[in-house]
C-alpha cells in the first residue's frame, strides 16, 4: 500500500500549482477590472471599458468558483470572491463571501491562540507572527464589509453587528 500513498502524494503535488496558478489568474483578472474602471472614470470610452470591466469580473468569478469547488477551505479565495462581487455591485453576494472569510479567520485565530497557550519556546515567535497576519486579514475583511455598508445604503444590514 505504500506505493499507493506515494502516488496520491504525487497527484496532490501535481494539483497544487494548478490551484495556485488559477488563484493568481483570478487576482490578475480583478486587477484588470479595477484598472479598467479607473480608466473609464477618466475617459469618454466608458461604455466599452465598462463591458470589458464586467467581462473581467465575470471571468474572475468563474475561476474563483472553480477554486471553491476544488477546495473550500482557502480563506483567500472566499475573500477574493467577495471582492469580485463587491466590484460588480452585488452587495448581498459579496457580504456572504466576506462573512465566510471572516468566520474562517476567526476560527483560525482561536486555533492559533490555543496552540500558543501550549507552544514550545521555539514555536512562539512563529505563532505570534501568524496571529498578527490573521489580525490584519480580519481588519481587511471588516474594512470590506464596512465599504459594502456605505455602498449599498441598506442600513438594516450594517446595524446587525
Amino acid at each position: 500500500g505504500e506505493a499507493a500513498v506515494e502516488l496520491k502524494e504525487v497527484d496532490a503535488a501535481n494539483n497544487l500549482p494548478e490551484f495556485e496558478f488559477r488563484c493568481q489568474t483570478a487576482k490578475l483578472l480583478l486587477e484588470c477590472a479595477a484598472i479598467l474602471r479607473e480608466s473609464s472614470a477618466s475617459s469618454n470610452e466608458s461604455l466599452s471599458a465598462n463591458s470589458h470591466h464586467d467581462q473581467f469580473l465575470s471571468a474572475a468569478i468563474s475561476v474563483l468558483g472553480s477554486l471553491l469547488a476544488q477546495n473550500d477551505e482557502v480563506i483567500e479565495v472566499w475573500f477574493l470572491t467577495g471582492c469580485a462581487f463587491a466590484a460588480k455591485s452585488l452587495g448581498e453576494s459579496a457580504k456572504y463571501y466576506f462573512d465566510m472569510a471572516l468566520q474562517m479567520l476567526q476560527d483560525t485565530k482561536k486555533a492559533l491562540e490555543q496552540e500558543l497557550a501550549f507552544a514550545d519556546d521555539e514555536d512562539i515567535a512563529d505563532l505570534k507572527e501568524q496571529l498578527e497576519e490573521n489580525r490584519v486579514q480580519i481588519e481587511d475583511v471588516h474594512a470590506k464589509l464596512a465599504e459594502l455598508g456605505t455602498v449599498e445604503g441598506d442600513d438594516e444590514e450594517s446595524m446587525e453587528e
